[in-house]
C-alpha cells in the first residue's frame, strides 16, 4: 500500500462538488478505502438566449478552434448549438438531462479540451476532440501556445463558465489569438439548509451529507455547527480532509 492510500485509508472526506458529480469521486474514494461525505454546496445551470444561440453558432461556423474546459461546458455548448427541435427547453435549474443531439462542427473548427470526461463529451456531442490538456485551463493554453497550434489571428472561440476567470483567454491572446469568450452556464450555491435539519445517519460524518444542502458560502458555518454538536454530546472524530467547490 502507497503513503497516499495509507493517509486515505479510514479517513473521511468532505465533498463539496455538486451533486452529479460527487457520485464518482465518492466511488474512487472508496475504492482507495476513504469514507466519502457528500455535502454538495454548488449546482450548475445553463445560459440559453436566443441572443446566445445566435452568436454562439455565428462564432463557431468561422472558428478555427473551440476550445471547452469543462464536461459541462461541453454539454451547454451542444445544447446551444443544436437547433430547437433537438434540444429540450424551459426552465431547467441544472444542466442534466444532458444534451444528446450530436452536433456537427465546420471541418476547419478544431476541439481543445480539459481533461478526459471533457474530451469524451466533446467527442460525443461534437463529434471530436483534437487536442486534449491536462490539469487546469492555464494549461491548455501553454499547450495550444508552445506546440504553435494557435497562429497569429487565429479565431478562438471560449464556451466556459460565467464565473471563470480570464487566464486562458490571457494566454491565447497573448499568443497572438483572437478570442471570443461566451458564457455557457453558471456554478450558483445550493439551497440553504433547514435550520431544523437533524443528522440521522449512524456514521458520525454523514449525517451533514443528508440534510438540505447550504450554500457555499456557508458550508464552514454548517460542517462546524455539527462538529460542535457532537462534542457537545461527547463523541471524538477524527479530523475531516475536504475537496473545495468546483466548476
Amino acid at each position: 500500500m502507497t503513503a497516499a492510500a495509507k493517509r486515505l485509508a479510514g479517513a473521511r472526506v468532505l465533498i463539496t462538488r455538486s451533486e452529479d458529480d460527487s457520485a464518482e469521486w465518492a466511488e474512487e474514494l472508496e475504492r482507495r478505502g476513504a469514507r466519502p461525505v457528500l455535502l454538495p454546496c454548488i449546482r450548475s445551470e445553463p445560459i440559453d438566449t436566443p441572443e446566445l444561440r445566435a452568436a454562439l453558432s455565428k462564432a463557431v461556423a468561422s472558428a478555427d478552434w473551440l476550445v471547452l474546459t469543462s464536461r459541462r461546458g461541453a454539454e451547454a455548448c451542444a445544447r446551444l448549438l443544436a437547433t430547437p427541435a433537438e434540444t429540450p427547453r424551459g426552465g431547467a435549474s441544472s444542466i442534466a438531462p444532458r444534451a444528446t443531439a450530436r452536433v456537427t462542427l465546420a471541418d476547419r473548427t478544431r476541439v481543445a479540451t480539459v481533461g478526459a470526461a471533457t474530451a469524451d463529451a466533446a467527442n460525443k456531442l461534437l463529434g471530436r476532440a483534437e487536442l486534449l490538456g491536462g490539469g487546469n485551463a492555464a494549461a491548455l493554453g501553454a499547450a495550444l501556445a508552445s506546440d504553435e497550434l494557435i497562429a497569429a489571428g487565429a479565431s478562438v472561440v471560449l464556451a466556459l463558465a460565467a464565473n471563470a476567470r480570464d487566464e486562458l483567454e490571457q494566454v491565447l491572446a497573448a499568443a497572438g489569438a483572437r478570442c471570443t469568450r461566451f458564457d455557457v452556464y453558471r456554478t450558483i450555491p445550493r439551497r440553504r439548509p433547514r435550520r431544523n435539519a437533524r443528522c440521522r445517519r449512524s456514521a458520525p460524518s454523514a449525517s451533514c451529507s443528508r440534510a438540505r444542502r447550504p450554500r457555499a458560502v456557508s458550508c464552514i458555518k454548517w460542517i462546524s455547527t455539527c462538529r460542535s454538536r457532537s462534542i457537545r454530546s461527547g463523541r471524538r472524530r477524527r479530523p475531516r480532509r475536504g475537496l473545495s467547490a468546483s466548476t
